[in-house]
């Protein structure tokens, strides 16, 4: 985890107790190879679309970005 906060509730219209959350995936060296957010509400379910938003995504060393 590398976040974990409340967002602001009028910019991520989601209910309150919703935590914001930045996570990094690592592989077995410990390298960070993907980063996602996602909003996660009180009953344990992903907010927004439904699915993490991926944000950095490494790949045989490239670094991939959403478009």
């Amino acid at each position: 985890m590398k976040r974990d906060r409340h967002p602001s509730p009028p910019k991520a219209d989601e209910p309150i107790c919703t935590r914001s959350q930045a996570v990094a995936y690592l592989d077995a060296e410990g390298r960070t190879v993907a980063v996602v957010h996602q909003f996660i509400r009180q009953d344990g379910s992903i907010g927004a679309s439904g699915r993490p938003d991926p944000k950095l995504l490494l790949h045989e060393g490239e670094i991939l970005l959403p478009e």
